[in-house]
């Protein structure tokens, strides 16, 4: 996966966002005062940022000096993966760690049907089962984001 640099803008839904977070929170944004959305975008999204930012989490774990022999390595990595090593690492707590595999799970869900019969992603029914889904990520996500400013 490609690190993101500099600022990415882009439309959801007729709102101009700048940054990973604000995608998601512009979805959310819209479900919180009742509008429609379908949640599989921010499902993908979630996941793949809480991905990006766990990778580099860890690479700032092992430092850089060892980034030259683990760096390749974890960017070939899934979300699964990198939570259990954030998790059993110690640098994300259990409920972190529980919410980024239910995440991982229902990406899966959406991006490997598998014959399964689809979920309903759009709607109420929706908004009130993912919003929560939603809400868990950009939480992890700001706790990733913090961390980093932390240690620069």
């Amino acid at each position: 996966m490609k690190k993101r640099t500099g600022t990415l803008a882009i439309t959801v839904d007729g709102i101009l966002v700048h940054s990973q977070e604000a995608e998601i929170e512009a979805l959310a944004g819209n479900a919180k005062i009742g509008k429609e959305i379908n949640w599989k975008p921010a499902i993908i999204l979630s996941a793949t940022y809480l991905e990006e930012l766990g990778i580099d989490r860890l690479n700032r774990y092992f430092g850089k000096k060892e980034t030259k022999k683990t760096g390749k390595m974890l960017q070939e990595q899934s979300l699964p993966l990198v939570a259990d090593l954030l998790y059993g690492l110690d640098l994300v707590n259990e409920q972190s760690y529980c919410q980024m595999k239910e995440i991982w799970k229902e990406r899966i869900k959406i991006v490997h049907p598998a014959g399964r019969i689809p979920r309903e992603y759009v709607g109420q029914e929706a908004n009130r089962k993912c919003q929560r889904m939603i809400h868990n990520a950009l939480r992890i996500i700001q706790s990733l984001r913090e961390e980093e400013k932390g240690s620069q």
